[in-house]
């Protein structure tokens, strides 16, 4: 009991410090990391609680985990240029063309304890980040024109999330968590000098969160053959009601509210264990992005209570395919590969969300260094398919420099003429591990 109360005090302590790095996880723990995240039909570990909760009642000892995720990423923009159809050939950007993000790298906690109750029950408990990104630009529009739009942009949740495995029969299992969560979400832009902010460049900056929101997990697993394995677990939207306040210059001149959630998901796959040492895995992640369909941050400030961006983004479905093999008694190599397409159709693309198709490369091991202590890590490489191309048909972007643009020439070229057009790639790297304790 001692031992479970110290692991729940630092299960607390991690979700009071965890930082969430990219749009959406990459993966939960190096195991499931390294394998693409392709597990939900064989969760085996205490993060089972998010991939499959069912998957708890596999866990035949108590056992602890704790790690963390490194993500070194960035967005390379190039050729980017204001066009107009009032004046052909014309580009009216008056910065460089090529301009990247300029993060630091991101450090990204977990823990997690499971253990059996019964023969029919497992238990589970862990601390993670299942969604988030966080970009950091050159404020300075003069080096970074995309600074006129976004110059930092931040949105991520973190949870807590105890549940339960039960066997219904040696071949079926099921599974139920409950997922406790605090979001953050924060903006900021940059506006160049105009009579209505001062004479100098003013940094606007938008940061609030919500201190509470939950969610659930359902999971299923079936074993019809012992050399396949089934899986499927539906994890809920989590409401997010975000408040704040509006920062100019670093000194709060307003208050801002947001209402923006988290997107439900369903993720289904097939195991075949095509022997004791080797088995193969294949998954679907359906989300449902289409929720967001709109961004309003309200505030007294901006015109009209608030600022309005069209979101209108898809529906989307991952694919992963993970493969795990025994090498040793002792040693696994794990390598795993998702296709991710973006869910930002290009009526809406923004700088503050530059996400582009992916390709997710991992590549993995899992060591017993001792009858009860393990070792994970993984490698994980993402790019995107290829250059993005936005060739004038973001009216996000278009409705905010258009004016700029009209205001610089001095109404000579029409707002509603201009047209942003450039080349967006995501690169990451990210380096994981966790140790484990079997008690």
């Amino acid at each position: 009991m001692k031992k479970l109360v110290l692991l729940l005090t630092v299960v607390l302590l991690v979700a009071s410090n965890s930082h969430a790095g990219v749009v959406q996880t990459f993966g939960i723990g190096a195991n499931a990391t390294a394998q693409g995240e392709a597990v939900v039909a064989h969760a085996n570990d205490p993060f089972a609680v998010y991939y499959n909760p069912a998957g708890l009642t596999l866990i035949k000892k108590p056992m602890v985990t704790t790690g963390v995720m490194i993500y070194d990423a960035r967005v390379e923009i190039t050729n980017f240029r204001l066009n107009s159809s009032a004046a052909p050939g014309a580009n009216f950007n008056t910065g460089p063309s090529d301009f990247e993000s300029d993060c630091d790298p991101i450090y990204n906690p977990n823990i997690g304890f499971a253990m059996p109750i019964n023969d029919k029950w497992g238990f589970g408990i862990a601390v993670y980040a299942p969604y988030g990104l966080h970009l950091e630009w050159d404020k300075d529009y003069t080096k970074n024109p995309g600074a006129l739009y976004a110059s930092e942009s931040k949105y991520a949740r973190k949870v807590l999330t105890p549940a339960f495995g039960y066997k219904v029969t040696d071949k079926l299992a099921v599974g139920f968590g409950i997922s406790l969560g605090q979001s953050i979400s924060d903006a900021g832009k940059t506006y160049p000098p105009n009579p209505a902010m001062g004479p100098s460049p003013t940094y606007l900056k938008l940061e609030s969160e919500d201190d509470f929101n939950w969610s659930f997990n359902v999971g299923v697993m079936y074993r019809p053959i012992d050399k396949v394995s089934l899986g499927v677990t539906y994890r809920s939207r989590a409401e997010g009601d975000f408040d704040g306040d509006v920062l100019r210059n670093e000194v709060k001149i307003s208050t801002v509210t947001m209402d923006y959630d988290h997107p439900e998901c369903v993720q289904a796959g097939v195991r075949y264990f095509a022997s004791k040492d080797l088995s193969v895995e294949f998954d679907m992640t359906w989300t449902r992005w289409g929720i967001l369909d709109e961004q309003v941050e309200k505030t007294p400030i901006a015109p009209g209570g608030g600022f309005h961006h069209d979101r209108n983004w898809n529906d989307e479905i991952q694919y992963k395919i993970g493969l795990e093999w025994k090498i040793t008694d002792a040693f696994a190599l794990r390598t795993g590969y998702t296709y991710d397409p973006t869910p930002v159709p290009n009526s809406t693309f923004d700088l503050g969300w530059p996400d582009t198709d992916r390709n997710v490369y991992n590549i993995g091991f899992g060591w017993d260094i001792t009858e009860r202590w393990r070792l994970d890590g993984v490698i994980q490489h993402v790019r995107s398919t290829s250059v993005r191309q936005i060739n004038g048909d973001s009216g996000e972007l278009n409705h905010v420099y258009g004016p700029i643009v009209s205001g610089g020439t001095g109404g000579a070229i029409p707002a509603d003429t201009v047209a942003v057009a450039f080349g967006d790639e995501g690169i990451l790297w990210g380096y994981g591990m966790n140790l484990s304790y079997t008690f």
